[in-house]
């Protein structure tokens, strides 16, 4: 993985990100951070935020309130990374997309969203890795890096690397 771009490239990609789009989601960090697991209509509405088509709202429908509230809180509270990953997959239409983006809003520590665009802008390689866990694990150390690296939030690194790529599109 590479990113070719600069502290104020970032910033710049970053600021033309259009963030009205997150404020369904900002709105629930709090409360879920609080109570340490999402209920099924905030996984069903970071589902929808994440893939706007609503494509996959019938299979997140498929999970129990219980199955939500139990294996959400299993992942924010699991001490490992394949710990945390894997509880959310284990869910009905969560896959690594809106695993990652769960953990990227309401886990303690620092994850990038698994996203296409943000992949392209990285030069992500798959084929590097071994298995879905190598490349999840590869991308997460790469990008806390490269926000610490750049001193930036993992949230405006995370915007960059998407609007870089839509960008050039």
């Amino acid at each position: 993985m590479e990113l070719c771009l600069n502290t104020s490239q970032i910033c710049y990609y970053a600021s033309q990100y259009d963030v009205h789009d997150d404020t369904s989601i900002e709105k629930l960090v709090p409360e879920v951070k609080k109570r340490k697991y999402l209920k099924a209509a905030e996984l069903l509405k970071l589902s929808n935020w994440k893939l706007w088509t609503g494509r996959n709202t019938h299979n997140i429908r498929k999970n129990s309130d219980l199955d939500v509230e139990e294996m959400t809180g299993f992942a924010l509270d699991a001490k490992t990374e394949i710990g945390r990953i894997h509880c959310l997959l284990s869910l009905s239409g969560v896959d690594i997309a809106i695993g990652s983006a769960i953990l990227h809003w309401f886990h303690e520590d620092d994850y990038p969203i698994w996203d296409v665009r943000a992949l392209e802008t990285v030069q992500f390689n798959k084929s590097q890795y071994k298995n879905w866990f190598q490349r999840w694990e590869a991308y997460v150390l790469f990008c806390r890096q490269t926000a610490k690296d750049h001193n930036i939030d993992m949230r405006k690194l995370d915007r960059a690397l998407w609007q870089c790529s839509k960008n050039e599109k």
